[in-house]
């Protein structure tokens, strides 16, 4: 971490302590910038892939350790292509205006009218029987008293104005639009029209559904990626697993106990998100960053041995356990949590049904987690702090700092009045 190069005298413990003063200086100074990040709901964005939806345009590919210093690095680590969603099927053209709104939705289910109010146009000589009858009647009149009388019952509605007077012959029109009430199980060719096309919606329905669930995920990938492009700077996406549940105890920067709350990943790695727009499909792939303990949650926790995840950072350099791998992670993240707590941590086999307890308990939630990336600062400093004891040099700029430097001044020598 620190440069051993830059100067060849062994440093001094007066040295180390000022240097550790130092970033412990720098240390308070980050925390009361940048507090620590404990809730997952607080990071910028994240995404848990227990959403991701089954699909074949959204893949998973896991890290494979192969021994105990050696891992299979996948091309990618997941893939999400932009799913292909389809039409409804047409229905036949008699039955379109029996189908209540929404029939061409997956996500509801199909009604028809129970009956509908039809106008048809009717001639009057469509009927022949009206037409005698009107024959009848006009004879009538003329033979008759021309007094008024009522007319059948069948030409009635088509009478004109005017009919009942005297010594004119009835006029009747030539044709009249008519309001029937049909019910649509009237037509048994209808029903089974109606019946035919279910069945061809019902086989598109699951399919569309699966495709609109892993577009809804597309999307949540395409907004990660956009809220990258605009601020790819400030930020960067990391892949996490391991998540610590715990309400806790934190000295706060007045020493004073101050009741926290963690609801977090421990164990992340930084990845890259490109995207092929030939395709499309998104692509999240590994890079050349180790995986890290996300160890500034830690740091002003109450009754936490700062020993304890120092020795579980150094396993996790040794070793590089993955956030997506397999038994191994699994192993790591069981010991981790009885680090932190040994009589009452608990790592769990599945997500809790109850909320944050006064006990840490972790399981496996592995997400992509968009963060700032000055919450990668306290990690860094922890890890100089850390690597301090070991080191046997350092730049002669930082001893400078410190006013431990090896100048050629009259009565010093190594940082030291002689």
């Amino acid at each position: 971490m620190l440069n051993r190069k830059l100067r060849q005298q062994p440093v001094t413990e007066l040295t180390k302590s000022k240097v550790r003063q130092l970033y412990q200086f720098l240390k308070q100074a980050n925390q009361l910038r940048y507090t620590p990040i404990r809730h997952i709901e607080s990071q910028e964005k994240f995404i848990r892939f227990a959403e991701m939806p089954s699909h074949p345009t959204l893949q998973i590919q896991r890290p494979i350790r192969v021994d105990e210093e050696t891992q299979e690095t996948p091309e990618f680590l997941v893939r999400v292509r932009r799913p292909l969603q389809t039409l409804c099927p047409t229905p036949p053209q008699p039955l379109q205006k029996w189908l209540l709104s929404g029939w061409d939705d997956p996500t509801k289910s199909v009604s028809t009218a129970q009956s509908l109010n039809v106008v048809t146009e009717v001639l009057f000589t469509d009927d022949p029987q009206r037409v005698q009858d009107l024959r009848d009647f006009s004879e009538s009149r003329r033979l008759g008293d021309n007094s008024p009388v009522n007319p059948p019952t069948s030409i009635a509605a088509w009478l004109k104005d005017g009919w009942e007077e005297e010594g004119s012959a009835p006029e009747v029109y030539e044709r009249r639009e008519i309001t029937e009430t049909i019910r649509f199980s009237d037509d048994p060719e209808r029903v089974a029209s109606y019946q035919g096309w279910l069945e061809q919606r019902s086989g598109w329905v699951e399919p569309e559904l699966a495709a609109r669930r892993a577009m809804a995920f597309y999307e949540r990938i395409y907004d990660l990626y956009v809220t990258l492009e605009k601020d790819g700077e400030n930020l960067e996406l990391v892949v996490g697993d391991g998540r610590l549940q715990w309400r806790a105890v934190s000295e706060g920067a007045t020493r004073e106990p101050v009741p926290v709350e963690i609801d977090h990943p421990i164990l992340l790695k930084r990845v890259e998100l490109r995207f092929s727009p030939e395709v499309p499909e998104f692509v999240i792939a590994e890079t050349d960053r180790e995986p890290e303990l996300y160890s500034s949650i830690f740091v002003d926790l109450h009754d936490i041995m700062a020993a304890a995840i120092r020795n579980r950072s150094n396993e996790l350099d040794q070793a590089g356990y993955h956030p997506l791998g397999w038994d191994d992670t699994t192993g790591f993240l069981r010991a981790f949590v009885q680090t932190i707590s040994p009589t009452k941590g608990e790592y769990l086999e599945s997500p809790p049904e109850t909320g944050l307890g006064n006990s840490p308990r972790l399981y496996r939630d592995p997400m992509l987690i968009l963060r700032k990336r000055s919450i990668g600062i306290a990690n860094a400093v922890n890890a100089i702090i850390e690597d301090i004891e070991a080191t046997e040099t350092f730049p002669s700029a930082l001893e400078q700092i410190t006013g431990t430097g090896t100048v050629n001044r009259p009565g010093f020598r190594g940082g030291q009045l002689v």
